[in-house]
C-alpha cells in the first residue's frame, strides 16, 4: 500500500528539486485533464486504513 500511495503523492507534487548552488524547488506542475496545474510543494498522507474503512472492507470482504 504504501508504494501506491507514494505514486499518488508523486503525481501531485508540484515542484522539482534544483541541484544548483542555491539548492532550491522550482515549480514545474502537473497535467491534468490537459491543463496544467502548479499545486503543493509538499504532500504528506496517512498510510494506514481508518475505522471506517476497516468496516467497509470487512462489509465487502466477509473473510478479512
Amino acid at each position: 500500500m504504501k508504494e501506491d500511495v507514494q505514486k499518488v503523492l508523486n503525481r501531485f507534487e508540484s515542484y522539482t528539486r534544483i541541484l544548483a548552488r542555491d539548492d532550491r524547488k522550482e515549480a514545474t506542475g502537473y497535467e491534468w485533464g490537459g491543463t496544467l496545474y502548479v499545486g503543493p510543494k509538499y504532500l504528506n498522507a496517512n498510510r494506514s486504513l481508518s475505522n471506517e474503512r476497516k468496516i467497509s472492507i470487512k462489509n465487502h470482504v466477509p473473510y478479512w
